[in-house]
Order: structure tokens, then sequence, then C-alpha cells
């Protein structure tokens, strides 16, 4: 009795090991007939069980083939794992320039990691002429999700003015930045930099990496792209609903161009505007798509150009300022008239507003000469 006992218990015990392998078999089973079905997260999992043997012969080139067809059916994911393979000759011969192809369809689509690598492509002109603007573009793109190695290398290339002009203050805030989020080659490289920054170009490069750090403890936002305008509100692409949260729109350098907050398709919170080299242009609030409250508004040299308040989308209260800080106009009650100035200190436009309504503007060129 006993050991018939101790054999029963064997049997249980081998069934229930079996139980796993079984599961995985069918689990490999299914995943490869609907990849030859043409499903494209499929393939990608299988490529994935032919990379990693996990369910299947470790097999490369099988990996990569099936990368590709998940790939040419526009994943992501799978874009960016076929461009790696293409990078290091993983399963594959090196190809470089294939390589940076699917990086670019990857990193258009928001790949961060396919952004950062797409941007050293460019920078070593690597499958391609060397382009470190473009390459700022996508260290940028990257950087604005928290990517490391992409804000230590802004830090890098504002140092020596490399893609764009040389700006040691925006090097000291990326490297700060960077330092901040543990690189620790970057906390090295700004103390090289440091001694040439005044202690107040210090401080503001304090001031942006802390600023930045700020926009990158929030919630991601969307692209501009995923949205578009119906019935007068902004509705999801991908679900066809009035979209809530955060939205956002670059400029062609990478640089954050306009976020707005919405509600239901409707901007309501924060709409901010910023120039191409990250300066803010414009902050406005807005409540279910109408301006109300704060607006303020800069010059390209970080001077208050406009600070107002708005009410049901109407200008109630403001002062305009000059390029050097003097207040130019003024509205009150909704009625007056605002200046604003070139930065050479010439007159660029007067605003009159009557009832919180614009209803008069005259512009004129860096020279005076008038426009209308």
């Amino acid at each position: 009795m006993r050991g018939f006992a101790s054999l029963l218990m064997l049997c249980l015990f081998g069934a229930c090991s079996d139980a796993p392998e079984e599961a995985a078999r069918e689990r490999t089973k299914r995943t490869r007939q609907l990849a030859e079905q043409g499903d494209p997260r499929a393939q990608f999992q299988l490529a994935q069980m032919y990379r990693t043997g996990d369910g299947l012969e470790k097999d490369l080139s099988q990996a990569v083939a099936w990368y590709r067809k998940s790939a040419e059916q526009g994943l992501p994911i799978a874009q960016h794992n076929l461009a790696v393979a293409l990078d290091h000759g993983q399963g594959i011969a090196e190809n470089k320039a294939e390589s940076a192809k699917w990086y670019r369809r990857a990193a258009a689509q928001g790949q961060v990691s396919s952004q950062y690598s797409l941007a050293r492509l460019l920078l070593l002109g690597q499958g391609g002429e060397r382009d470190p603007a473009e390459a700022a573009h996508w260290f940028r793109r990257a950087a604005q999700t928290g990517h490391r190695d992409s804000i230590y290398h802004l830090g890098l290339m504002n140092r020596d003015g490399l893609g764009m002009p040389r700006n040691l203050v925006l090097s000291g805030k990326w490297l700060i930045l960077a330092a901040k989020l543990g690189k620790l080659e970057a906390q090295g490289a700004y103390h090289t930099i440091a001694s040439d920054l005044t202690p107040q170009q210090r401080q503001v490069a304090e001031r942006l990496a802390n600023e930045e750090q700020a926009l990158l403890n929030r919630p991601a936002p969307v692209p501009m792209a995923q949205l578009a305008p119906r019935a007068g509100r902004l509705v999801h692409r991908g679900t066809g609903q009035p979209y809530t949260g955060r939205a956002l729109l670059h400029h062609p350098n990478g640089t954050r161009a306009r976020e707005i907050e919405l509600q239901a398709g409707l901007s309501h919170g924060w709409e901010t505007i910023w120039f191409p080299d990250s300066r803010p242009a414009s902050h406005t609030r807005f409540k279910n798509g109408q301006r109300d409250g704060l607006v303020e508004e800069w010059y390209r040299n970080g001077q208050l150009r406009l600070r107002g308040t708005n009410h049901a989308h109407r200008l109630m209260l403001a002062t305009s300022f000059s390029a050097d800080g003097n207040a130019t106009g003024h509205v009150r009650e909704g009625n007056g008239t605002l200046i604003i100035h070139h930065l050479n200190g010439t007159r660029a436009s007067a605003h009159l507003f009557v009832e919180g309504n614009r209803t008069i503007t005259r512009r004129w060129d860096a020279q005076g000469k008038p426009l209308d």
C-alpha cells in the first residue's frame, strides 16, 4: 500500500512537472501560428524567442527574419531591434546605413532608444554623412524623456559648439541634469567648464536644470501628431475620443515648441510655448477652451514682454515691456494699448484693446518702417 502511494505521488509529480513544459510548447505553437498569419506583435515575440532561446533553439538569423517582418508592418520596437542587429552584425551582416534607416523609422514613432542610437550614428558619421545638427535634434527628443546619455551628449555638444552654437550655460544645464540622474562623467565635465562661468551664469544653469527635471518628473505628453481637431475639440487618432492630458509639438531642431494641457479635447490648464533655443516664449492659462487667467510672454533675450490676466477669452489687465524691461503700455478693465519692441529697441507693434478684445494692430520692421 505504501509502495502504491509512493508510485502515485511520483506520477502526480511527473504530471505536474510536464504541465509547465506543455504550456510553454502551446504558447510557442500559438505564437508561431499568429506570426505566420501576419500578426506583427506575434512576429516580434517569435523573434524574441529565437534571439533569447526561450522556448526555441537560439537562432539569431531567424530572429532577424521575424524582426524584419514585424518592422515592415510598422511595430517600432521591432524596427529598433532590427536596427540593433544591423548596427552590430548580430544574426546578419553589419550594415550601418540600413541600421540608420530602421532607427529613424522607430525614432519618428517615439522609440527613445532609437532616437539615441540614430543620434549616435549621425554624430559619428556612420551609415551616412556626419550630421551633428540632426544628431542634436534626436538627442534633444530622447533627452525630453529623461534619457540620461542623451542629456549628457547635449551637454558636451553645447560645450563644444557641435551641431549648435557654443553655449556654456546650456552645457551646464544638461551636464548638471545628467549628473543629477547619475551620470558620473557629467559631474566631471561640468567642473571643467564651471570656472568659465560667472556665479550668475552658474545659478542660471542650475535653475534651468531644475526646471528641466521638473518637466521630466511629470507623465510624458503625447505627440501633437497623435491628435486631430474634430467638432472644436482635439481627439486622439487611435481612440477617436476627445483627449485628456498633455500634448507636445517640437521645433525642427528637436526642442519643445508648444505644450498644451487638455480636458475632454479642450485647452484646460497651461499652454507653454518655447523658442527653438528652449527659452520660454509664452505661458498662458486656459479654462474650458478659453484663455482665462495669467498670461506671460518673453523676448528672446529672456526679458518679460507682457504680463496680464484674461477672463473668458478677453484680456482685462496687462502691462507690456520693452526689451530692456521698461513698461511701454497698459490695459485696464479691458481697455488700453500694448506696445512691443524689437530687441534693438525700435517699436515692433502696437495693439489697441477695447473691452478685452484686440481691435487694431500696427506693425513696424526693425528699421522703423511701417508694415501695415
